[in-house]
């Protein structure tokens, strides 16, 4: 039996994520991409410094603090740099979604090749709902949109990022944390940030309303991340990648709440078939047997 705050966080997880894909994107819409990231980060750097002094988090030091920095520029850089390089060029936060939502093949592959543990035969069956899942939600959306080209690659970059760097964490950095491997994450990701501000026009934010946007935008991510950041250190990165099987489908339900877009019958199909996926994943299986893992070294 899971424990009510796993099932909390994963839950929390699924919404928040998929409620700053919507809101992400219509910020796209009126201010540089990469601007909207970089006032995200600050918005983030600023909450999670300060629960970091006022509820005095012990900080990573050493071989854990280059592993923290390490995580991160795959998790945040990597991840949010390609997610918003993508919405800026045509792919909607469907399109990102679909994508990112692999995250559990692509964990399931990376632990199977990397780390070297056999998954049991409810992994993968798990995997393959959950990419039903994805499919069913965002596919007709793909098809729909013929904006997506190069935009696709990109967002596999994001994909990579979020993947690997979960496995990462999951397998170094489930003593540290989640507050302050994410205060520490903006911080990384800011620098790595640079060089496209420098390429790109920006114009600032126009208006209260989005100045305020922007601010909910670092607000739900901070608190975002944080909770899939504990929900693999609870869990471990396989298990709590499942959650991106629903993400795609609660997307559009916020999407139709948000700005009425339309609820379609793949979406419903994709709600069900992820929450089969979810706990396909979560139900205890047979232990199999393993080869030594490889380790982060």
């Amino acid at each position: 039996m899971l424990k009510p705050s796993v099932l909390v966080a994963a839950a929390a997880t699924i919404v928040l994520y998929a409620l700053n894909y919507v809101l992400s994107a219509v910020a796209v819409g009126a201010v540089a991409p990469f601007l909207v990231l970089a006032l995200r980060w600050i918005v983030i750097a600023i909450v999670l410094w300060t629960a970091v002094l006022v509820m005095r988090i012990r900080l990573p030091r050493g071989r854990a603090l280059r592993d923290v920095i390490g995580v991160n520029v795959l998790t945040q850089g990597a991840q949010f740099i390609a997610s918003y390089w993508a919405l800026g060029h045509g792919a909607g936060a469907g399109i990102v979604a679909l994508v990112i939502a692999m995250n559990p093949v692509m964990t399931a592959v990376a632990t199977s090749v990397i780390l070297r543990r056999r998954q049991g035969a409810r992994v993968w069956w798990a995997v393959a709902v959950g990419a039903a899942a994805v499919t069913s939600a965002c596919v007709p959306k793909i098809v729909a949109d013929a904006r997506v080209g190069s935009a696709l690659a990109v967002v596999i970059l994001a994909l990579l990022g979020l993947s690997l760097g979960s496995l990462w964490q999951g397998e170094r950095l489930r003593a540290e944390s989640p507050i302050a491997v994410n205060a520490i994450g903006a911080c990384v990701g800011l620098p790595l940030l640079v060089p496209f501000l420098l390429t790109a026009p920006l114009q600032m934010p126009a208006g209260g309303d989005v100045w305020g946007l922007i601010v909910v935008i670092g607000l739900i991510g901070a608190a975002g991340t944080t909770c899939y950041s504990w929900l693999v250190r609870a869990v471990g990165a396989g298990e709590a990648s499942i959650v991106f099987s629903m993400i795609p489908a609660v997307t559009a339900v916020i999407a139709w709440a948000v700005i009425g877009e339309e609820i379609t019958a793949p979406v419903v199909v994709g709600l069900v078939l992820g929450a089969l996926a979810c706990l396909l994943r979560v139900q205890p299986a047979k232990r199999v047997a393993t080869v030594p893992a490889a380790r982060w070294r």
